[in-house]
């Protein structure tokens, strides 16, 4: 799984996400997002939902078949898709394109840091996420990334200063990329909240495991 990659790389060399992860509870959904999630949606539901939007906990992992994102209230009680959320998003570089609705977005990533597609190399975002408005039956989202890195389990790869010295349309991509998950996890929050009796995604959820890793039954 790759939450318990990311698990992994925060105990090995990402200690500044270490404290978000441990606290996390994971929504694990074994789809392929883009195949699933409805593509246009009434105006009028979306606003009720952006109202009273609220995270099933204060710090949720979402974890597809494309990234695992880690959404973090940074306040208590917080209401309204039009808050910022923080966001943690991990991506194994070698996943299969069809996972992804922008796979540009990933090979930009892996050649503009001069990362191969090997197998055991995750993308490693940091950013805020709102959304404070739809248009045309979609969500819009707004958000800042402050850094990105790469690295397998064991060690980083690439840096902050890496991805700062960046060419600025290089950067504006990875974002771009790195925004989509984001909004992508808050969206199968969204239907998992609206479908969760359904055979679809009933099937991907159980209870907490062996290893302390608490998951939404």
């Amino acid at each position: 799984m790759i939450f318990d990659a990311l698990r992994q790389i925060a105990n090995n060399w990402l200690a500044e996400v270490k404290p978000f992860v441990d606290a996390a509870t994971l929504l694990h959904l074994p789809v392929t997002s883009h195949q699933v999630l409805p593509r246009q949606q009434d105006l009028e539901t979306m606003s009720q939902v952006s109202i009273n939007f609220r995270l099933p906990y204060p710090i949720t992992a979402v974890e597809d078949n494309a990234s695992c994102v880690v959404l973090i209230d940074p306040k208590p009680d917080l209401k309204g898709l039009d808050e910022q959320r923080l966001f943690i998003d991990c991506m194994p570089l070698h996943a299969d394109p069809q996972h992804f609705n922008d796979p540009a977005a990933v090979q930009a990533l892996c050649d503009s840091l001069e990362v191969k597609l090997a197998t055991g190399v995750y993308g490693i975002s940091m950013g805020m996420i709102s959304s404070p408005a739809q248009r045309q039956g979609s969500w819009l989202a707004m958000s800042q990334l402050l850094w990105v890195v790469t690295g397998s389990l064991t060690q980083q790869r690439t840096t902050i200063a890496d991805f700062e010295a960046l060419p600025e349309p290089v950067k504006t991509a990875i974002q771009t990329g790195s925004t989509r998950n984001a909004m992508t996890a808050i969206e199968e929050v969204i239907a998992f909240r609206r479908c969760n009796n359904t055979a679809m995604w009933h099937e991907s959820f159980s209870a907490h495991d062996d290893d302390g890793k608490k998951q939404i039954p």
